[in-house]
Parts: structure tokens; sequence; C-alpha cells
């Protein structure tokens, strides 16, 4: 049949252009891959500073259902996504200060989305802090519980954007 001498052909070819010599060995770049955070260790880390620490931008920080306790304010350095499985599912509590700052400056792009965050911030510390550069700041369906500052509970500053959609701030 005409198929046949056409699979021969398709099959030569594809087995010449797939020899080994041709792959690279390259590191890929992590934007865009999903890192999950699971307080029972069932995720790639435990904690949300690691999967931060381990951001090098685009990614998305997937924070499984369960209670967090950060002991240090938690530095954004590079663009991501921080989602919770659900908004009442996910119990952050960090320290006494912020507990999540931009200290960069470059600009990036950070999306906070269902995430319950507790008893963190106090004195002239906001539990979300991003002052510096020209930060793209989204913070959506989060519930902000007992975080106060005399500047708020979210500060942001200096050129950006800033979204903060569908949240509670309570006490």
């Amino acid at each position: 049949s005409a198929i046949e001498p056409l699979n021969e052909t398709l099959e030569a070819d594809i087995a010449d252009e797939l020899a080994i010599d041709d792959v690279s060995v390259e590191p890929l770049s992590a934007s865009g891959d999903t890192l999950v955070v699971d307080a029972n260790g069932e995720g790639q880390y435990t904690s949300i500073s690691s999967a931060v620490s381990a951001a090098t931008g685009g990614e998305t920080i997937l924070v499984k259902n369960g209670e967090y306790s950060e002991s240090n304010t938690i530095t954004i350095k590079e663009s991501v996504n921080i989602i919770g499985e659900s908004q009442d599912g996910v119990k952050i509590t960090g320290p006494a200060n912020s507990l999540f700052k931009g200290t960069t400056d470059k600009a990036i792009d950070v999306t906070f989305n269902k995430l319950t965050i507790l008893n963190t911030g106090s004195g002239s510390n906001p539990a979300l802090i991003f002052t510096y550069s020209a930060h793209n700041i989204n913070v959506i369906n989060c519930t902000f519980d007992n975080c106060g500052s005399k500047f708020g509970t979210i500060q942001f500053g200096h050129p950006g954007t800033g979204l903060i959609d569908d949240c509670k701030i309570l006490n």
C-alpha cells in the first residue's frame, strides 16, 4: 500500500533526528512550575518559607490545607503565586513582625490567594509589607485575623499596583 513506504520514511527520519548526541543537558527554568507545600510532609516542602526560598521566579506555590507556623518573616525576592488549597483550610501564623515582605529593588509580581493569616504584625509591622520598587501585589480571597499594626494590616508603597479583593480583615 501507499502508506507503508511513508511509514518507513517517517520512522527513519525520526530515528535520525533523535540521536542521543542531540539531547541537551542544560537545566530547565523553574518559571511556571508548581511547588507543593504540605504540613503533613506529602509535598515537596513542609514550610511556606522553604518553598519561597527555592523559587527562582514565576512559580506557583500551592499550600495544602493545614496549619503552618512560620518562625521568621518570609522575604519574597522573585515573582510567585502563593495559592492556598482553601481559604479556611490554610492557616498561617508567624512572627510578631511582618509575615511576608518584599525587599528587592527589582519589580516583582506576587499573588496571595485563599490563605488565612493569623496573629502576625504589630507595632509598625503589617502582616504584608511591600514598600520597595514597583511591586505588583494581588491579595484575593484571604482572611487576616488579629494582624494589625499602626500602619494597618497590609502596606504597599512606591509605584506599582495593589489589588485587594474579597478579603476579610478581622480584629
